[in-house]
């Protein structure tokens, strides 16, 4: 399937394949740059604007696990 196939399977909207390209970049890093190079075209839209200020209004019904390293000044 093209990859444009898989974006169509990702989900209906914008913030589905947003998410189901950050899955991929969390677990496939390799494969997540590897297809953005392929096609940039098709995936700037959900890694970028318009898609991504969306995404920072519904942050928190995402249910997005920050990622991290927290320090305070005792540390």
């Amino acid at each position: 399937m093209p990859f444009t196939g898989l974006l169509a399977a990702a989900g209906p909207n914008q913030i589905d394949k947003y998410l189901y390209l950050r899955q991929l970049r969390a677990t496939r890093p390799l494969l997540y740059h590897s297809l953005m190079l392929a096609y940039v075209e098709d995936v700037l839209p959900y890694i970028y604007t318009p898609t991504v200020g969306q995404a920072c209004q519904e942050y928190h019904t995402l249910g997005i696990t920050p990622r991290g390293l927290y320090l305070n000044l005792d540390d």
